[in-house]
C-alpha cells in the first residue's frame, strides 16, 4: 500500500451532466479533506459552459489550482491505436490519471501507456454494479479470478493502477502484491443504501483488505453536509491505518 495520509485516500466522484454554484463550492470546501476527485464520465461527455469549456474540464482546473489528483475517468476500450491517440489528447490537460478498460486488451493498454505522458494508467477491471453471475456471463469467471487476471495483465502492459470492488482486494494484493495501486469504489457505510452498487464495502474494511485509494462518490457528493461526511471518512480511514500500522 501507498504511504499516504487519510485524507489523501479520498477521491469524491463528480458525476454530472450539469454544473451548478454548489457544484463549485463543495469542491472548493472538500479540497482539505480529500486527495482530488474522479471526473466521471458523464461529466465527460456534458455540454460546455458558455462555449467556453466542458463541463469536467471547469472542475478539472479548479482541483488542479489547488493541487489536487484529478482522475479522468472516461473508460477508454477500443483498438489500440484508438486508445493510444484518445489517452495522448487526454495527457496533455496534465491529469493525474486515466482509466482504461482493462477488457481491452493487452495492446490497448501498452498504446495507453505508451502516450501516458506524465499521467498514470489506471485499468478498470470488473464494474462494481456487476453481479457475480452477470460477471461470469460476461467474462467466463467470477469477479475475484477475472480481476487477479485483468491484474496481471495490467502488470504485463505496465500500468500504473488498477480499479476494483473492494471485494476482490485481497486476490489482487495475493495476485500481483505492490506492482499496482489500487482505487476501489463501491464505498458504504455500514447499513447504508448500496444505490446501484453490488459489491461494496465499509471505508475502513478496504483500507484494511489493501486498498490505496477510495472512490466514493454519492455518500459525499449528494450528503446534506458533504465536508461532515468526508470528515467521518477520513476518521474511519484513520483508524483502519492506525489498526495496519500496529499489526
Amino acid at each position: 500500500m501507498l504511504q499516504l495520509q487519510p485524507n489523501e485516500r479520498i477521491l469524491p466522484a463528480f458525476d454530472k451532466s450539469i454544473l451548478v454554484s454548489r457544484d463549485i463550492e463543495v469542491s472548493e470546501t472538500l479540497a482539505p479533506w480529500t486527495g482530488g476527485m474522479k471526473v466521471g464520465l458523464e461529466a465527460i461527455m456534458a455540454l460546455r459552459i458558455a462555449a467556453l469549456e466542458s463541463v469536467a474540464d471547469h472542475i478539472r482546473r479548479s482541483l488542479q489550482r489547488r493541487g489536487k489528483h484529478v482522475m479522468w475517468d472516461a473508460k477508454l476500450n477500443d483498438i489500440p491505436n484508438t486508445v493510444g491517440n484518445a489517452v495522448k489528447n487526454i495527457a496533455e490537460r496534465k491529469v493525474w490519471g486515466i482509466t482504461v478498460m482493462a477488457s481491452a486488451g493487452l495492446e490497448a493498454l501498452q498504446a495507453a501507456v505508451l502516450h501516458r505522458g506524465d499521467a498514470n494508467i489506471i485499468g478498470v477491471s470488473v464494474l462494481t454494479s456487476l453481479k457475480p453471475e452477470e460477471c461470469k456471463a460476461i467474462y467466463g469467471r467470477f469477479p475475484a479470478p477475472q480481476v487477479a487476471y485483468f491484474a496481471e495483465t495490467l502488470v504485463k502492459a505496465g500500468a500504473q493502477a488498477i480499479v476494483c470492488s473492494p471485494l476482490e482486494l485481497e486476490i489482487v494484493r495475493r495476485s500481483i502484491g505492490n506492482k499496482l495501486f489500487c482505487i476501489t469504489p463501491g464505498i458504504r457505510s455500514k447499513g447504508a443504501p448500496a444505490d446501484d452498487q453490488n459489491r461494496t464495502m465499509s471505508a475502513g474494511d478496504a483500507i484494511r483488505a489493501g486498498a490505496d485509494y477510495l472512490v466514493i462518490g454519492r455518500p459525499i457528493m449528494q450528503a446534506d453536509d458533504p465536508v461532515g461526511a468526508a470528515k467521518m471518512f477520513c476518521d474511519e480511514i484513520a483508524a483502519a491505518d492506525s489498526n495496519l500500522s500496529m499489526d
